[in-house]
């Protein structure tokens, strides 16, 4: 199972220190409504048999974030922790080539941090002084909004969504228009909670 562009990102953020359609349409705030609400991704089991899971909480014009991942394939074993923050905007409802009807998200996140959990990796990145720090604890977030290492948000600002249910699935980033927003959408889903 693929996972989300948030997941994908985040998973870069710990190896560093994871179709086509017409998707035009001006992007607005007054469908935010329809992603209000905390939306969760259970385990997911990774190629290399690692795991993650996702919160992602819609509220007003705000969007949050938390993606945990893990050593093992059953979300137990914690290796890192990424809290991404800022704000969205639900644009205008677009048809697929695959004729899914979606909604085209922006996002402008202000806010990145990251813990790493595992006291190699932890001694790895404090020798290293990834962002400025040499304290790095386990479980502890450091602020990596302004750092380049961790600099991924125009690769996260568009989007889109599809909500079948109570489930909301997101763009594939592997298929991307001439305007950067993905033009498939994604296995994998959300729960809203």
């Amino acid at each position: 199972m693929k996972c989300n562009k948030f997941t994908i990102y985040a998973v870069a953020l710990f190896l560093v220190g994871c179709g086509s359609g017409d998707s035009g349409g001006s992007v607005g705030t007054s469908n935010n409504t329809i992603l209000e609400g905390v939306w969760q991704q259970g385990c997911t089991v990774a190629e290399d048999n690692e795991s993650t899971k996702a919160t992602i909480k819609y509220s007003s014009s705000n969007v949050e974030a938390n993606l945990s991942y893990f050593s093992d394939s059953s979300c137990e074993v914690s290796k890192a922790s990424v809290v991404l923050e800022g704000t969205f905007a639900v644009g205008d409802m677009v048809i697929l080539n695959s004729g899914e009807s979606v909604y085209k998200i922006t996002r402008d996140l202000t806010q990145s941090r990251v813990s790493y959990d595992t006291n190699e990796f932890i001694a790895i990145v404090n020798s290293k002084k990834l962002c400025g720090y040499a304290n790095w604890e386990s479980t502890v977030l450091k602020d990596v909004s302004d750092c380049s290492t961790f600099d991924f948000k125009n690769d996260l600002k568009k989007d889109i969504v599809k909500i079948d249910a109570n489930n909301i699935f997101y763009g594939d980033s592997d298929f991307l228009d001439s305007d950067g927003f993905p033009t498939r959408l994604e296995a994998g889903f959300y729960s809203k909670q």
